[in-house]
């Protein structure tokens, strides 16, 4: 990875180096939408990223979000039901990124995303 360097483990200072505000403007960051979105709404805390020595990037942003799904609801009030947030990139597939939830795991198959 192209933003891999050496962490204390193998003889450098750092195990995460922190980017923020101005600084963050200067990295890549991946093209990913919420395909089910309906609205938005961005708090106002600034994005914080993190760059590892392997090269992967943690970045953190409070969003508040309203999505779309289809429920049957013929069972109410004794069922359960779970909401699809679904996650894509316009222009980047699974072999080039993978988005994982915060201690989740990389996640098999198509999607690539993982929450365990």
């Amino acid at each position: 990875p192209r933003l891999a360097y050496s962490g204390t483990e193998t003889g450098g200072c750092v195990d995460a180096i922190h980017v923020a505000g101005e600084m963050s403007k200067g990295l890549w960051l991946p093209d990913i939408y919420v395909d089910n979105l309906v609205k938005q709404t961005i708090a106002g805390m600034q994005a914080l990223m993190r760059v590892y020595p392997d090269g992967s990037v943690r970045r953190s942003e409070q969003v508040l979000i309203t999505i779309k799904d289809k429920f049957d609801l013929a069972k109410l009030p004794y069922d359960e039901h779970i909401a699809e947030m679904v996650v894509a990139s316009s222009s980047q597939d699974i072999t080039q990124m993978r988005i994982t939830a915060k201690g989740g795991d990389v996640g098999e198959g198509v999607s690539g995303i993982g929450i365990s």
